[in-house]
């Protein structure tokens, strides 16, 4: 917004909010260069001042690791094979979108918005040598070309030194040595990435944001061993379609319904996207609501019953009754009522759910061996504390039947990035680095650094860190910061200043024994970390109002 000249080494700005972003760029006069190879291609040799001249814009493909397998034959492909690259050296997200040509679906897009030029004059052609990174062809039958060694420090110098060049410390390009250049068409059956980039390209809207982000789950997915290679492209196209979908249903009742105006179909498109969002999130919140209380309840009860207490009501809710039954055996009466909002035990000898006394009638033997009021003061603590126990048995089981089924995440604890200027910088931390300890506790996972990073605030951490065969010791204090919380409060946070290598985090799966034992170790660290942010609030350490 300061008119400036900006450098754009991503597609997904331009991807999930291109139109925005160009609208911001002429409004203020900014330029933006495109570094990505092919874009950069592409703005050397676009001709803007005849622009109406330009038939089409030609981006090249390499085609990647698996340009000549059959589509049965990348059905089994590894993610090791899938990031092998014949030509360029790339991080794992985007060699395998180089072996799925998703990456080349998302540049289209980005050319799209960046030359503002039509899907359907945007063609995309394999070249597996990678020495023409991309093309401008116009009316009168030439077609320009950038060539260039397969490197991207030649654009990354040609957007530093713009509108000069400088000098690249690329290698220089040798056509008599390289003799054959290729081409080919891109298969759209081994490779539905380009046909979806299209479609959502024609789609509009939030489509293409959508792809994006589905394909980035997907590929993690995948280089996690959890989905195939091609189980990537379906996983998108399944997602763009349910969203499409349930855009269309939320639509449909309101613009059958209102006059047929640009301004009505906005409205009604909001209206119906709000409405079906709160449901969306109150029917969920009734549903956990509704389990969470009843598991709560249901402690209570079978406490009661087994030291021989009478219950009354076993009620989901509060207020006038919807629909119960009474069972005959015990004479509890099982009630959902109006307000879902709760729910209570009542036991007999209990005026009211609050447990007030009820009448004074003096109560007969029979009646006081079942009343809760006249249980030893045992049994009604045990009665009493049942409820909560039954919730802390019931997230256990939960978790562990969780990754029993799903299996657990767990991300090693290897540094995949190392934030400027921050604590861990300061104490010479690099990316790659493994953190084994701190303050001589074992560290296994990443999400244990973060948790006593969270919990040792304002205090020095003595970091036992392996890198390569070397392990050494270094001391960082993190950095507290002032940040809103999900409520929008302020709380101060301990920053260590490191990030996770995603490509290290694996899904593992377990036993019911295993499985339950994981749950177990989760729960008394959450428990741990509790009382010891309660302890901090008591001697002044944290802002009680974190």
């Amino acid at each position: 917004r300061r008119g400036a000249v900006v450098g754009l080494a991503n597609k997904e700005c331009l991807v999930c909010a291109g139109q925005l972003m160009m609208a911001e760029v002429q409004k203020h006069g900014a330029t933006l260069l495109p570094v990505d190879s092919e874009h950069s291609a592409i703005f050397q040799v676009f001709e803007f001042d005849q622009k109406d001249k330009i038939e089409k814009i030609i981006l090249t493909a390499s085609g990647g690791p698996f340009r000549a397998k059959s589509r049965d034959e990348m059905a089994d492909m590894t993610p090791e094979q899938a990031v092998a690259h014949p030509n360029w050296s790339m991080g794992a997200k985007i060699s395998v979108d180089s072996a799925s040509m998703f990456n080349k679906g998302l540049e289209l897009i980005e050319a799209h918005h960046l030359f503002d030029m039509p899907e359907d004059r945007i063609d995309i052609v394999v070249h597996p040598q990678s020495v023409i990174h991309s093309l401008v062809a116009y009316v009168d039958g030439s077609v320009l070309a950038q060539l260039g060694s397969p490197d991207m420090r030649t654009p990354i110098a040609y957007a530093l030194g713009w509108p000069n060049r400088i000098e690249a410390p690329a290698p220089k390009l040798d056509l008599a040595a390289i003799a054959t250049l290729t081409f080919e068409s891109p298969d759209p059956v081994r490779f539905p990435a380009l046909r979806l980039a299209r479609e959502a390209l024609k789609a509009g809207g939030s489509a293409a944001a959508v792809m994006n982000a589905a394909n980035e789950i997907a590929v993690a997915a995948f280089l996690n061993r959890r989905i195939g290679f091609l189980d990537i492209a379906q996983v998108v196209e399944r997602t763009i379609d349910g969203v499409e979908q349930r855009r269309a249903t939320s639509r449909r009742p309101w613009s059958d319904a209102l006059p047929d105006s640009r301004s009505t179909m906005e409205l009604s498109t909001l209206l119906n996207s709000v409405i079906h969002g709160v449901w969306y999130y109150v029917v969920i919140f009734l549903l956990i609501l509704t389990v969470v209380v009843f598991v709560h309840e249901l402690g209570h009860f079978l406490v009661a019953r087994w030291n021989g207490v009478r219950v009354d009501v076993f009620s989901i809710g509060f207020g006038p009754e919807i629909w119960g039954w009474t069972d005959p055996k015990t004479g509890t009466r099982w009630r959902f009522s109006l307000v879902p909002l709760g729910g209570y035990v009542k036991f007999f000898g209990d005026a009211d759910a609050a447990s007030a006394t009820g009448d004074d009638r003096p109560m007969t033997d029979e009646e006081k061996a079942v009343s809760f009021q006249h249980k030893r003061v045992g049994q009604r603590a045990a009665v009493v504390f049942a409820g909560p126990a039954a919730n802390f048995v019931f997230a256990i089981l939960g978790l562990a039947g969780l990754f029993l089924v799903l299996g657990q995440p767990v991300t090693q604890p290897v540094i995949g990035s190392v934030q400027a200027g921050s604590a861990a910088e300061v104490a010479g931390l690099k990316t790659g680095d493994r953190i084994v300890a701190i303050n001589g506790n074992a560290v296994a996972r990443f999400q244990d650094i973060q948790r006593i990073v969270r919990i040792e605030i304002e205090r020095p951490l003595d970091l036992s860190v392996q890198r390569g065969a070397e392990t050494f010791s270094v001391e960082a204090k993190p950095r507290v910061v002032q940040r809103k919380g999900v409520f929008g409060d302020m709380e101060k946070v301990p920053v260590l200043g490191i990030s996770a290598d995603p490509s290290s985090t694996r899904v593992i799966s377990h036993s019911p024994g295993s499985a339950l034992m994981e749950s177990l170790r989760e729960t008394e660290g959450m428990i741990r970390s509790t009382f010891i942010g309660i302890g901090q609030m008591i001697n002044g350490t944290r802002d009680s109002e974190e």
